[in-house]
Formats: structure tokens, sequence, C-alpha cells
């Protein structure tokens, strides 16, 4: 690819369109936090008011300023990533787009995890990050290393970094993974959950139709394949096989457990076994 200078226009286009992006999803994380906190807590009386705070805090609430904070940082960055994309077209370089659709595909995971929370999951809200940020110190690090890896490779090995059939495939696994997440936890809607339950609870049913006839962990599915995705839209080669073999392991484990688990009699049974049978789980080699 070319090698391109940015000219006045084109960062002042990258910048405002950046600022409407984060500005949209603060006055959407808003309203949302806003009707979240109308749906789980009754108006009360001025005089009412510490108790009612005191009443919500013992819930676990999110702090909402924390909830737009994030949802204005995760707007920023969805802005920031379209507008690198638009740029690419503009200066006909890859290296924009490749970062530009890493970074809006980063913002909008963990931002739909917050949406469809509020939507299908509220009391989970209450419970843990439900924007899915903290998901644990190996998550932090994978996402590191991927950028120190770009970096590095962008400034001393560009020549790997010029393939866009690479990128179109890396697009078509986030566009494929994000949207088999989504649809697992739409297709469950409230039975969804991001912990794993030991403990059936009274509305707990076997979903065997939507996207779990073709796929028994759809949203492991997704989130494997998007992964994967973002390493290939980078075209980080090291990183790319590094998360394939470690969110492999990672998966392979989680399902045997949860597989087992589902298959005892305070669960399923048979019924779940027959399942498992029928259905695979959507991580290659993991039946």
């Amino acid at each position: 690819s070319t090698q391109s200078t940015w000219g006045h226009s084109e960062c002042l286009f990258f910048s405002w369109y950046s600022l409407v992006y984060a500005t949209s999803w603060k006055e959407n994380a808003r309203e949302m936090t806003k009707r979240t906190r109308l749906q789980s807590v009754q108006p009360v009386a001025d005089a009412d008011a510490d108790a009612a705070a005191a009443s919500e805090s013992s819930l676990g609430y999110s702090d909402p300023s924390r909830v737009k904070r994030i949802s204005f940082m995760l707007g920023l960055l969805t802005g920031a990533g379209i507008g690198l994309q638009l740029v690419a077209f503009w200066t006909w370089t890859l290296w924009p787009l490749s970062l530009g659709l890493y970074i809006t595909s980063l913002a909008l995971f963990h931002q739909s995890e917050f949406w469809l929370t509020a939507i299908y999951r509220e009391r989970e809200i209450k419970e843990h990050d439900a924007f899915l940020l903290h998901n644990g110190s190996e998550y932090i690090i994978a996402l590191v290393m991927s950028w120190v890896e770009f970096a590095i490779e962008f400034l001393f090995f560009p020549s790997i970094k010029c393939y866009c059939s690479i990128v179109v495939l890396g697009l078509l696994l986030l566009v494929v993974g994000h949207a088999a997440r989504i649809a697992a936890i739409v297709t469950l809607g409230g039975n969804f959950s991001f912990l794993v339950e030991d403990t059936r609870r009274p509305e707990h049913t076997l979903c065997t139709s939507g996207i779990y006839a073709y796929c028994r962990h759809p949203a492991y599915f997704g989130f494997f394949w998007w992964g994967i995705g973002t390493q290939l839209t980078l075209q980080n080669p090291v990183c790319t096989v590094a998360y394939a073999v470690v969110t492999w392991y990672f998966f392979q484990d989680r399902i045997r457990y949860e597989d087992a688990m589902l298959s005892t009699a305070r669960f399923f049974g048979s019924t779940y076994e027959k399942y498992r049978t029928e259905v695979r789980s959507g991580i290659p080699f993991c039946r």
C-alpha cells in the first residue's frame, strides 16, 4: 500500500466524527441508565431520598456517572474507528482501515454487552461489570499484547500489514462472531447469564430452537471467532495463533464443565445428553 500524509482536513474530519459518535453514545447511556433505575426503584418523596439512596446502594447498582463515562469513551472509540476507516478510503491506505475496523468492533462489542444486559438481564447490571471490560487479567494482557504486536510490526515490518484479503477475512469473522453472540443472548432472553450457574432456577428451560438448533454454545462460538477476527483484522500473525490456542483451551474446559453439569438430574438429565449428541458445540474439535 502507498504511504500518505494526513492533511488538516482529514484530521479535522476525524476529530469531529469521533466527538459526534461519543456524544451520541453518552446520550444513549444516560437514557438507558435512567430507564433501568426507574424500573427498579419506585419514585419516592424528597423526605425519603436518603433511604432510597441507601436501598439502591445495597442492591449493588453501578454508578450511573461511571456508566456514562464508559459509554462516552466507547462512543469516542467507535467514532475514532469509523473515522479511521473513512480516512483509509480517502487516502487509499490499508492500515487505517485495519486499525479502524478493530477499534470499532472492540468498542461496539463491549457497548452491546451492556445494552443486552440492560434489556434482558437487568439484575446482572447490579452484580457485575455489564460492559464485560473487567474480563480477567488474561483478557487485558491479551489486548495489550495485540496492540504491542501491531505497533512493532507496523513500525519495523510494514510489509506484513499490506494484505487486504486477510483484513476482509477478519472482518467476516468479526461480523459472524458478534452476530452469533447477540443471537445467543436474544434467543435465551432472561435465561441468559454471563456467569456459569450451578443451580437451576424455576424459569430455566432447555432451549433447542433458533441458533441453539444449530450450535450448542453460540455465545462461546461467537466470542471465539470474534476474538480471532480481531487479530486477523490487525494482521497480527503471532496473536492470531495465540488467541486461537488460548481461547480454544479455555472454552474446551468450560464446555466440558457446563455439559457435565447440564446433564445431571438437577438440570436436564438425559434430555440434555440427547441434545448434546445431536448438536455440536460450535468450537472446532470440541464435540
